[in-house]
């Protein structure tokens, strides 16, 4: 049996050992800038049965379920096929556990804060030519996950799909200007495409006109490219090698064959911009 004073040791040591479990979820919640309300016994149970949703649920988009810690809870195959991983990813953290660079993680981090910490969706495109083929442009979404009893956010969803649709690049010519060329070639065998011709297929497709497409292209390479340039190309070579009469034709051929996806080299693999300011 016990004596009195083992007792008063264990109880002693026990309570150091709260203290410490206490201070180390402080510290975690600061390094996180995540409101200590947030973690309470209601949103533990909460945040238990999304998990246990998206881990049953299939999903449309490509997605993966973070803690408030950035920790991986929830994802799928499909996911894990499009950005190339063979190993479980469960229990990584998001934010710390992959190779990105500074601008993508400083991007990243900044933004996960903010859907965090104003209870803000956040959506942006981004271009990785390290992703399976046909995947290089996504259009990211994160979702902050609000219990409803506490109001408190308890996870987020992080969800990506390939754009269907055009985006109006004319907000983000200037993010060109100083945009690393890389070194990627696409393969346009079949066409016998120039670097040119496949630049201007891409941006034809997501700008809003002629003038617009030539004001990217001038800053990214520094030099006057100018609309009427932009108009030859694409009335004197384009019309003829996909045998089309109109841009409408030719459109139609961009979305068929996938050159809307098929970024340019000119646009490097780190490129990044919230769609917000689109």
């Amino acid at each position: 049996m016990n004596t009195i004073e083992e007792l008063k040791s264990k109880f002693f040591y026990s309570r150091i050992q709260l203290c410490c479990l206490i201070l180390w979820e402080y510290l975690i919640i600061k390094s996180n800038n995540i409101s200590s309300n947030s973690l309470n016994e209601n949103d533990i149970i909460c945040l238990s049965k999304i998990i246990d949703y998206y881990g049953r649920v299939a999903q449309n988009k490509f997605f993966a379920l973070i803690d408030l810690h950035y920790n991986i809870r929830v994802t799928d195959k499909k996911t894990m096929d499009i950005f190339k991983i063979n190993e479980s990813i469960i229990g990584q953290n998001f934010l710390h556990d992959f190779n990105r660079s500074n601008k993508r993680f400083h991007f990243t981090s900044y933004n996960l804060r903010s859907c965090i910490k104003n209870k803000k969706v956040i959506k942006f495109l981004t271009v990785n030519n390290n992703r399976k083929t046909g995947y290089e442009t996504l259009s990211y979404e994160y979702l902050p996950l609000v219990n409803n009893e506490t109001l408190n956010i308890v996870a987020v969803l992080i969800t990506a799909e390939v754009p269907v649709v055009p985006l109006s690049f004319y907000k983000i010519t200037q993010s060109f200007k100083n945009q690393k060329l890389s070194t990627r070639v696409i393969n346009n065998k079949d066409f016998n495409l120039s670097e040119r011709e496949q630049e201007v297929l891409f941006f034809l497709f997501h700008c809003n006109n002629k003038a617009e497409i030539a004001e990217i292209l001038s800053n990214i390479y520094g030099k006057t490219i100018t609309e009427s340039s932009i108009r030859k190309l694409i009335h004197r070579n384009l019309y003829s090698k996909f045998d089309v009469v109109n841009e409408i034709e030719l459109k139609s051929v961009i979305r068929e064959h996938g050159f809307y996806l098929k970024v340019p080299d000119i646009i490097s693999d780190e490129f990044i911009f919230n769609i917000t300011e689109l």
